[in-house]
């Protein structure tokens, strides 16, 4: 019929129309039943899906999936605002971006629960965390804890393939069985320890 909208219904089922409204607004929805699918404003471009008032050109209310193979080019995002992308959790809940392979999560970035700690986590069983800088890896923690700088294959709860460096104290260990080991030009190995009398002490390894 006509008034001051024109309105388009599916014969096969009433509650699916379109209307494209008035001149003053000259927008154009897709509606079934009472609920607002699709909006496009006249006035300003804006797309909204779920909601009849988009405020950007783009507005979902809802999750977006997109699957099926169809997204075949990477999604970039362009702006000259400095807070490109943001993650709002509507809650004191976790919030954070998740990894997934095969609908099987792998890994997520961000507060897992609703404390104040910020998490990079790898949930696989032989997972690791890799750092890198210039095309080069830096430091790695493994799936056994140990972090390991310049060496991709840490042993040790710290594993540095280089000089050390401290511009304070250092503390090792807090018994005689704990010190320095340290390997003579021959390859012998030596632990240095110090006892209760401050003496150090040197044992063969």
């Amino acid at each position: 019929y006509k008034s001051s909208v024109d309105k388009f219904y599916d014969q096969s089922d009433l509650k699916k129309w379109a209307e494209v409204s008035n001149a003053s607004t000259g927008d154009i929805l897709l509606k079934y039943g009472i609920t607002d699918t699709l909006t496009l404003q006249g006035s300003t471009g804006n797309v909204g899906i779920g909601t009849a008032s988009p405020s950007e050109k783009l507005d979902v209310n809802g999750a977006i999936k997109a699957s099926g193979g169809t997204l075949t080019d990477k999604l970039t995002i362009s702006t000259a605002t400095d807070e490109m992308l943001t993650l709002n959790a509507s809650d004191n809940g976790p919030v954070y971006m998740s990894f997934e392979r095969s609908s099987d999560r792998h890994a997520y970035v961000g507060f897992g629960s609703s404390s104040d700690s910020f998490y990079i986590a790898n949930e696989e069983s032989g997972g690791n965390l890799l750092f890198s800088t210039a095309g080069s890896e830096r430091l790695r923690i493994n799936s056994s804890g140990n972090v390991g700088i310049g060496t991709s294959t840490p042993s040790a709860k710290l594993d540095v393939a280089g000089g050390i460096k401290s511009s304070g104290s250092v503390e090792i260990g807090s018994s005689s069985a704990e010190g320095v080991i340290l390997t003579s030009p021959g390859g012998s190995r030596f632990l240095i320890s110090i006892n209760n009398s401050g003496e150090l002490q040197s044992a063969s390894l």
